[in-house]
């Protein structure tokens, strides 16, 4: 990106109530867009921008008012200290590619048209899931669509570096804007946050509930359960907040004692506290001791900071919570993952290794040893907690790779399940076709046998109808000799032929109405 560039939401363009009506979607502008004078300080769109909110309801609308800069949101890798795996928004993808193929003057065909509805299939169906690529894959993306890469610049989403040291600072949790607006989190940020709502604030070794016997271990299997739908989703994908914040009201009414009803409980997120401050030892000692926890602050010092006491009564938690580390395998590691979120910017601005994090603990590991002729206790104390918080770190790092294996087997498992669902719809279509042949063969058979039952019934008739004008025939052919006694009888027959024939239309009109509905029926 070049220098000097101020960037900033389209949200910062427009009224609130212009971005409930016009159903915004969240975008990165830059200072051309808004007009924004770097000497002054000052925004002033151009006039055509200035008359309407809508002008920055969309990239494709904003685009159409004057030739901008175009940009796309790079979000952080979900797991904490990997590199590479920077990922965006499907749909972000899918608006700009008809921008930039705009800006090249490449005429959008139906060849082209085809290949986005193509890759809109890729995106999930469910609402509540917003799909994302990789770097690599959006690159494969552009050479299919012979995108230049130059008409694009990638930013990272300044939500989630928001959103991350807030999670720093107070506890919280990353999250970001999708592309429609709606507020979400990764996959891991919404394990960690099932897990900091009913877990954390529990002590997992007592049961308190006097209403269920077996409460706790009935929570703790429906905890479990839901933070594996988080985590077994398609891989890299972000969630709904509001979707997680529904699933969590039905998770709370298990038991509305401990998830409801106000509790007096001990401050163990120590919410009134920046992270760097410190806090009386006594005060994490007295937590640990209120929930059974196992004290992990090995240290001899009266105070501790807010985030090494985060961190470490997290871990507790985690421990107690899941107490075989070797059997739970599936949300664990992304649970021991988010510990690294804690560590504050200040004592490490990068990715934090095992060494480095002990030594952040417990303080430096490069103490002068003991000579051979002293006994110093607290060195030799400190150097076995350094190799204690090594080893268990260890685990930890053990656990993220067994994990990463995880997820690729499991995205293996979703593309072999993708394969069998086309065929599986490829059979359906068939047996669909052949239900559909079956029963035109069968309606068929009916229809015939329909036919000639009306056949003979109409056969029958005629006969009737043959029999009752012979009834009707001169017996006396002396008689018509006479004009009068010709016109009696025609007269006669031709009321007769009235009734007769109204007698038919009736028959006749029952008939029809018979086939009709035996037809629709079939």
């Amino acid at each position: 990106m070049a220098e000097n560039v101020v960037l900033c939401p389209n949200y910062s363009m427009a009224y609130s109530s212009e971005i409930e009506k016009l159903s915004y979607k969240y975008f990165i502008l830059d200072h051309i867009d808004t007009g924004y004078n770097k000497k002054t300080c000052k925004t002033k769109p151009l006039p055509e921008m200035a008359e309407s909110g809508e002008m920055w309801s969309s990239m494709t609308t904003c685009g159409k008012h004057h030739e901008r800069n175009l940009y796309l949101r790079l979000l952080p890798p979900a797991a904490a200290g990997t590199k590479g795996d920077n990922r965006i928004f499907l749909d972000d993808v899918l608006e700009i590619i008809p921008l930039i193929l705009r800006k090249q003057a490449t005429k959008i065909d139906s060849e082209i048209e085809q290949k986005l509805e193509n890759l809109k299939r890729q995106a999930s169906e469910e609402s509540h899931i917003y799909d994302t690529i990789t770097v690599a894959e959006l690159n494969e993306v552009f050479q299919d669509f012979d995108c230049d890469k130059s008409k694009l610049t990638l930013v990272a989403d300044p939500l989630s570096i928001i959103t991350r040291n807030e999670m720093q600072e107070t506890f919280g949790y990353v999250r970001t804007c999708a592309p429609d607006s709606a507020e979400v989190m990764d996959q891991i940020q919404a394990v960690f946050f099932t897990f900091h709502c009913f877990v954390n604030g529990v002590n997992w070794k007592k049961n308190d509930c006097e209403k269920h016997e077996w409460c706790l271990l009935i929570l703790r299997e429906r905890i479990i359960k839901l933070m594996k739908k988080f985590a077994y989703f398609k891989k890299g994908c972000y969630i709904r907040f509001s979707y997680i914040l529904e699933a969590f009201k039905t998770l709370q009414k298990e038991c509305p004692d401990i998830y409801i009803k106000k509790r007096i409980t001990l401050d163990y997120a120590f919410q009134d506290f920046l992270p760097n401050d410190c806090i009386p030892m006594y005060h994490y000692k007295n937590v640990c001791a209120l929930y059974d926890l196992e004290p992990k602050a090995r240290t001899s010092d009266e105070k501790l900071q807010v985030w090494k006491a985060r961190l470490l009564l997290q871990s507790s938690w985690i421990d107690q919570f899941f107490p075989d580390r070797n059997k739970d395998t599936d949300i664990r590691p992304m649970l021991d993952n988010s510990l690294f979120f804690f560590i504050s910017a200040k004592d490490n601005p990068g990715f934090v290794s095992i060494e480095s994090l002990a030594e952040l603990l417990y303080g430096k590991s490069a103490l002068p040893a003991p000579d051979a002729g002293t006994s110093c206790l607290k060195c030799r104390n400190h150097q076995s907690h350094i190799a204690s918080t090594k080893k268990e770190l260890l685990g930890i790092e053990e656990n993220t790779k067994a994990f990463d294996k995880l997820s690729k087997k499991y995205e293996t498992l979703i593309i072999t399940e993708d394969k069998n669902e086309q065929k599986l719809e490829m059979l359906r279509r068939k047996i669909r076709q052949l239900e559909i042949r079956s029963a035109n063969k069968t309606f068929n058979k009916e229809l015939q046998k329909v036919t000639e039952t009306l056949k003979n019934e109409i056969i029958d008739l005629e006969v009737q109808r043959q029999k009752r004008l012979q009834k009707y025939a001169d017996p006396d052919p002396n008689l018509l000799n006479t004009v009068l006694e010709k016109r009696r009888r025609l007269l006669i027959l031709q009321e007769e032929n009235k009734k007769l024939l109204a007698q038919d239309g009736n028959q006749f009109a029952e008939i029809r109405e018979t086939v009709h509905s035996r037809a629709t029926n079939s």
